[in-house]
């Protein structure tokens, strides 16, 4: 085995625990979220990690077929992404707009 066939494997093997360690600390943030933002933002995040998993095994076996698939998964995540972004916006500025209505019909009666 060659030094860059041992530097090869041992990065390959850090970029995959890494990776594990990734995903388990985003599984408890969807699980724990204490807002539906965070769980849309784990949820992206988890993406990315699918698709740096993906990228990983394109290299490991030399093969270029899961990359139309990581094209694919990365423009779900961003369309789901901007999706619940705009979603979770309107939201937000209705909110806005309803509590300030409720404050100026509170300063016409007093």
């Amino acid at each position: 085995m060659t030094a860059i066939h041992y530097a090869t494997v041992v990065f390959i093997v850090l970029a995959g625990a890494v990776l594990l360690a990734a995903a388990v600390l985003t599984v408890i943030r969807l699980s724990k979220g204490p807002s539906s933002l965070d769980r849309i933002i784990a949820s992206d995040v988890m993406v990315g990690i699918v698709i740096a998993g993906l990228a990983i095994e394109a290299a490991v076996n030399h093969h270029a077929t899961t990359y139309p698939v990581m094209v694919v998964l990365s423009l779900v995540g961003f369309a789901g992404a901007v999706g619940m972004a705009r979603f979770v916006g309107d939201r937000d500025v209705d909110v806005v707009r309803t509590s300030s209505t409720k404050t100026e019909e509170r300063g016409k009666k007093g």
